[in-house]
Order: structure tokens, then C-alpha cells, then sequence
């Protein structure tokens, strides 16, 4: 089964590639998480606390063709479900980026399946905001406060 999210933002397709795939800095869009690892097919991916003590997600890169595809195995670590695929396309469109997010393998992986819906869609807003205007919306900022601060409450995982 696959799932499919689409967004239009308005910056070139180049700034919102290097939004999505920057590494080693926080992404306020991406609930506050790190993007670590090697962007190369084959090379190993994970999406960590700002402090870089829990993974929250690991994959392995499938495709990476700057700025147009990221492709990447998806897996939340404290699910225990099978791996699924998470694909990036990025189409400018005029002087925006239409982003695509197709989210691939849910039916085998139904805890995954509930949780990536609603994240997917603010992930997207988020960044559809922090990419046009610099900034995430109040809500988004005050949610990745209280996830900082509760960090050392949940599980250690790394992945």
C-alpha cells in the first residue's frame, strides 16, 4: 500500500532539497530532529534528538538524485513493525516546488500507518512555513519544547 502527501511551496526546488536533506542541525520542521548519515544509496540514515541520544527513525538510502529524489527505508525504533519506504520527489513548478511524499509498505506496518498520517502533514506545513517565512507556526515551536523536555523520560534508542 502506498500513501501519498503533496504540498506547494513557494521557494526554488534547490532550497527546499537542502531543507530536507541537511545534516547535523535541527530541522524545526521535522518535530526538532537531526538528520545524521551517509546520502548515498546503500548508506545508513537516522532522525535523532537535537542532543543525538534517541533515534527516532532509521532507513537506509535508496535513491538520492539532488534535487529531485530522496529515497529512503523507514523505520520508527520503538515500533518493532517492518521497515517501509519514504520517497521525496521535488517538481518545480514555475517559481514553486510542488513536494510529493509517497510512503510505501503501511499496510505492513499498521502501528506506522497511524502515527505517519497526521506527522506527515505537519511535517509538510511546517516546512512549507519555516521554508517561505524562516519560522514554524506557535503550535509546532511549543510542541518541540515539551518533546525537548520529556526527551529524558522515553526510551533510549539509537537505532
Amino acid at each position: 500500500m502506498k500513501t501519498v502527501w503533496s504540498i506547494d511551496i513557494s521557494a526554488p526546488r534547490e532550497r527546499v532539497w537542502e531543507e530536507l536533506t541537511k545534516r547535523g542541525e535541527v530541522m524545526p520542521f521535522y518535530f526538532g530532529s537531526v538528520l545524521e548519515g551517509d546520502l548515498r544509496p546503500g548508506g545508513s540514515i537516522r532522525y535523532v534528538s537535537s542532543n543525538g541520544k534517541r533515534a527516532f527513525i532509521v532507513g537506509e538510502v535508496v535513491e538520492f538524485t539532488p534535487p529531485a529524489m530522496f529515497s529512503h527505508t523507514f523505520r520508527f525504533t520503538d515500533l518493532g513493525e517492518a521497515a517501509q519506504t519514504v520517497t521525496f520527489e521535488l517538481d518545480q513548478i514555475g517559481e514553486s516546488t510542488r513536494l510529493t511524499v509517497r510512503h510505501e509498505g503501511l499496510d505492513l506496518a499498521p502501528k506506522h500507518g497511524r502515527r505517519v498520517g497526521p506527522g506527515w502533514t505537519k511535517i509538510l506545513s511546517d516546512l512549507k512555513s519555516w521554508t517561505e517565512h524562516g519560522n514554524v507556526p506557535f503550535g509546532s515551536r511549543f510542541r518541540n519544547a515539551i518533546m525537548k523536555l520529556m526527551l529524558p523520560l522515553m526510551p533510549k534508542h539509537k537505532g
